[in-house]
């Protein structure tokens, strides 16, 4: 991992067997990433810039953006949990779903910022989504589908809490 314009201290990433914890303050993080599922993922950016790559996804992330540029694309994710709080900057969340089974979340909290957001599922998926708008704007398009699903093998989750800022959201079925 290399850091454009980083100092010591102003970013650090920290492995531990299959969890790894990214940290970036005020600077721009280049990072290669192995090529596996990562049981537990800690990113956390203020002012900074982070592109990551999950090649073959994550099972829990927790993702916080206080301001700067954070680019997440995962396109083999497995039934996984993120979390995601952002106070300013953007973040953006490219999702491709493989089959899986039982439950998979999504919770975002948008305090202030933009988050775009482009998840597929597979077409058997159940989406069940809550809503808590106290503020700022949303645009938030979900397969119809998917809402209507009657008979699912598996159930997508998509909780969001927006007191500010920009949400911009499209929940899909694959074409396969």
């Amino acid at each position: 991992s290399v850091g454009r314009g980083c100092s010591e201290g102003d970013y650090s990433i920290d492995y531990k067997g299959d969890e790894m914890t990214l940290t970036v303050e005020g600077c721009v993080a280049d990072i290669a990433l192995p090529r596996r599922l990562f049981e537990s993922v800690g990113v956390e950016v203020a002012d900074g810039v982070v592109d990551v790559r999950f090649n073959q996804g994550f099972r829990l992330a927790g993702i916080e953006v206080e301001g700067g540029l954070v680019n997440i694309s995962s396109p083999n994710t497995p039934a996984s949990s993120l979390r995601a709080e952002v106070n300013g900057g953007l973040l953006t969340l490219k999702l491709d779903y493989a089959r899986y089974e039982g439950e998979s979340s999504l919770d975002l909290e948008i305090n202030g910022g933009l988050v775009e957001l482009d998840v597929t599922l597979p077409q058997d998926t159940k989406v069940v989504a809550e809503a808590r708008d106290l503020g700022g704007y949303s645009d938030v398009d979900v397969d119809k589908g998917l809402l209507e699903q009657k008979t699912y093998s598996r159930i997508f989750s998509f909780e969001r809490t927006l007191r500010g800022g920009l949400l911009k959201a499209t929940i899909k079925a694959s074409q396969q």
